[in-house]
């Protein structure tokens, strides 16, 4: 039998190269390599289910009134041009590879969004007693040498439960 949300393709590549995966907002029962070829903290992203269960975990939000979409334990994307562009029904490859390779298990893919995005990503996260969830996103700012061309921004997120 068959199950669509076993994941294990290999998916390599430079720098932040799963984001298109993690913001596609499908279910995945199992993430492979992890921890060896990409580096997301899953045990970070997982503390999140607490509160809005398993089937939260990156799972894909859009906030009204915004450019923003939630990948529930993994990014937040802003999308300055707006949301009405974006063919969120595929996934955005942003990892190497030909994307033949991909089709048969996440397909449709689409174009590398890019520097058209602001990501802030989940830099921590904690359960706080029997009350919430806190998560932390990161945004890191341009850099160009050693000086600063954007500053860094943090978004908190609390889920009530």
């Amino acid at each position: 039998m068959f199950d669509a949300s076993l994941h294990q393709m290999d998916i390599l590549g430079p720098g932040e190269t799963p984001s298109g995966y993690f913001e596609s907002g499908r279910r995945m029962l199992t993430v492979h390599h992890w921890r060896t070829w990409f580096k997301v903290d899953i045990p970070q992203s997982l503390k999140v289910s607490k509160a809005c269960g398993a089937e939260g975990l990156f799972q894909r939000w859009s906030f009204p009134k915004s450019n923003m979409v939630l990948s529930n334990g993994y990014s937040i994307a802003e999308y300055p041009k707006g949301l009405d562009e974006i063919d969120f029904a595929a996934v955005e490859k942003t990892w190497q590879g030909e994307e033949a390779n991909f089709l048969h298990k996440i397909g449709p893919l689409r174009k590398a969004v890019g520097r058209e995005k602001m990501s802030y990503r989940l830099v921590a996260s904690e359960v706080v007693d029997k009350w919430y969830v806190r998560q932390t996103y990161l945004y890191r700012g341009d850099k160009f040498g050693d000086e600063m061309q954007e500053m860094d921004e943090v978004l908190e997120l609390l889920w009530l439960f």
